[in-house]
């Protein structure tokens, strides 16, 4: 009776919104009531396949652009969908184009511009070039006035060591173009901002040097995260770096902390990575990155923190804050009052918790299963009023698990949290 209980459970999530109203930790999450939709205004639900990776923002107030795999495809590439928020495909909106060229099978770094268009990072031969960025309208149309402005580092030479394009972050009306040894600023035509300084030779770092992405502080500065270690003007800078907004090197900020590396390191001069900062209402940080302690530069005392570490407004080490991500894969993001909401998944059988978590102690006030086992994703997406996770979510059944059909996301409304 309880599998049967589950399965008509999951039949219902599968065929109608993924929105959940959360009631006892213990029980699984109550669906809201769908939408009905009859006649010419019925549309198809979407129906994704299993390890695609999704992301989605929205592109208006009623529209989701989700970044997945759909079931059925002749070629099963990633691509660009639109969904109104009761979950049901949009088939007004079209990415075809994009989609008949030659692409990568990963697209990565879902942006959104103020007028709804679309940036995606990814690789896509478009008039035999080979793009790393693509900019399409809020339609899916490719913008080529847009490649056309791109500087070379967003075109790929056969036969050279390109410059990688890590993640590509947004900041008003411009783009950072995070590449793995320097920074290029565009606008939303694809045009360079030379006033951006940023740009160091290939080979201006040390041993080490690999940028993977950068986060805009509160107060318009830029902090650059990754696996780098750099010297300029006498002073090494490694694994964080601030920027000014005009992409000179703020020689004024000093991390007094190394990071100690949670694996074996290949190089003998080189400790952790960083690979994101998230600015919280207190003034406050969370850091996060591939490091099991930070290791205090004067004193060679460690603290230990495994992938997670708050820091204060002048980036020490919050003593206060306990929270660990521990072996556990999770997204998070901070809600309007203050609270941490994390989406955790366990590495032993990928079951999907949401954690409420105080974002001045780190304790968790609570912790609730979602009632769907779920692979990777996206960092919880805040909504109006509702928090929308991004996974692939699915249900085991017995002696093998149901991939049948899978879920973009799950909502759930903040004030029942």
């Amino acid at each position: 009776m309880q599998i049967f209980k589950k399965l008509f459970l999951i039949s219902i999530l599968i065929g109608f919104l993924p929105g959940c109203e959360l009631s006892d930790p213990d029980e699984e999450p109550v669906v809201d009531a769908p939408v009905e939709e009859t006649g010419e205004d019925k549309k198809e639900m979407l129906d994704l396949f299993h390890g695609s990776g999704y992301e989605g923002l929205f592109q208006d107030p009623d529209h989701m652009i989700l970044l997945g795999t759909k079931r059925g495809l002749e070629r099963p590439f990633t691509r660009l969908y639109r969904i109104n928020k009761n979950g049901v495909q949009d088939t007004t909106f079209m990415d075809t184009e994009l989609y008949n060229t030659a692409t990568s099978i990963g697209w990565q770094n879902l942006r959104l511009g103020h007028d709804g268009h679309i940036l995606v990072k990814g690789e896509f031969t478009i008039d035999n070039k080979i793009y790393k960025l693509v900019k399409l309208d809020r339609n899916g149309k490719i913008d080529y006035q847009f490649l056309d402005n791109l500087p070379p580092e967003f075109i790929e030479k056969p036969g050279i060591n390109d410059p990688w394009l890590m993640s590509v972050k947004q900041h008003g009306n411009f783009y950072f173009a995070v590449f793995d040894r320097h920074v290029v600023k565009i606008d939303g035509t694809g045009s360079i901002q030379n006033d951006f300084e940023l740009r160091f030779p290939y080979q201006s770092f040390t041993d080490v040097g690999q940028f993977k992405t950068l986060t805009v502080l509160p107060d318009g500065k830029l902090m650059l995260l990754g696996q780098f270690k750099h010297i300029v003007g006498g002073k090494t800078y490694r694994d964080l770096m601030r920027i000014l907004p005009n992409g000179k090197i703020d020689n004024s900020f000093t991390f007094n902390y190394e990071l100690v590396a949670m694996q074996m390191e290949i190089h003998n001069d080189y400790m952790g990575s960083a690979y994101r900062m998230l600015p919280l209402l207190d003034g406050g940080y969370l850091l996060q990155g591939n490091f099991k302690a930070l290791r205090d530069k004067s004193t060679a005392v460690e603290y230990e923190h495994d992938y997670l570490v708050k820091l204060t407004s002048d980036f020490s080490i919050d003593l206060e804050f306990k929270f660990s991500q521990g072996e556990n894969d999770s997204n998070y993001t901070q809600l309007d009052d203050g609270r941490l909401l994390f989406c955790k998944t366990t590495l032993q059988n990928n079951t999907g918790y949401l954690l409420i978590v105080d974002s001045g102690s780190g304790e968790i006030s609570k912790e609730i299963r979602i009632g769907l086992n779920m692979i990777g994703g996206s960092d919880p997406l805040i909504h109006e009023g509702k928090v929308y996770i991004f996974s692939m979510f699915y249900e085991w059944l017995p002696f093998r698990p149901n991939y049948e059909k899978s879920l973009p996301f799950l909502s759930f409304e903040i004030e029942k949290l």
